[in-house]
């Protein structure tokens, strides 16, 4: 599905990391104006990986601004940017986490972002805190359409260390 505006700029990928998000972003969007040319999948790094990989290395092109958004344990903003910096892609990883208020699910989705190490996945630079609900993807989105979206942080490489004992 597309959200499209006549003088899009931007190309955004917003990836649902399953089919019960789907209404809620659907919604959201449809309650504002939008500039940028939005693309949204459901795809979960949990079940299906191998789709994400190659959604990432044959879909996402540099450039484009990917927002994965899921609640629980929401990996799918690290696993995103991880794969993205693999392919050498360069693509701003932003996140948004759902959930009800108060919920374990919503704390679980903020924390998974907001705890990367390095924090490569965009948060709200103000708050320091995960974009979180309706309210969070509305404001990313304006963001995007402003040109006000910040780069991602530059990646630190760890090398591998493999049978150390």
């Amino acid at each position: 599905m597309i959200f499209m505006n006549n003088k899009a700029r931007k190309n955004v990928h917003i990836v649902c990391g399953s089919d019960s998000d789907l209404s809620q972003v659907l919604a959201t969007l449809a309650s504002f104006s939008i500039k940028a040319s939005i693309k949204i999948h459901v795809i979960s790094c949990h079940r299906n990986p191998r789709d994400l990989v190659d959604f990432i290395f044959n879909r996402v092109q540099d450039g484009d601004i990917v927002i994965g958004v899921g609640s629980k344990a929401l990996a799918l903003p690290g696993v995103i940017d991880a794969w993205a910096y693999h392919f050498k892609k360069n693509v701003r990883v932003a996140g948004v986490a759902l959930g009800e208020s108060g919920s374990n699910a919503l704390l679980a989705a903020q924390l998974s972002i907001e705890e990367l190490p390095g924090q490569p996945v965009i948060i709200n630079e103000i708050t320091g805190k995960a974009y979180t609900g309706p309210e969070g993807l509305r404001k990313l989105i304006k963001l995007i359409d402003n040109g006000e979206l910040p780069p991602s942080k530059p990646r630190k490489d760890k090398p591998t260390q493999i049978d150390i004992c």
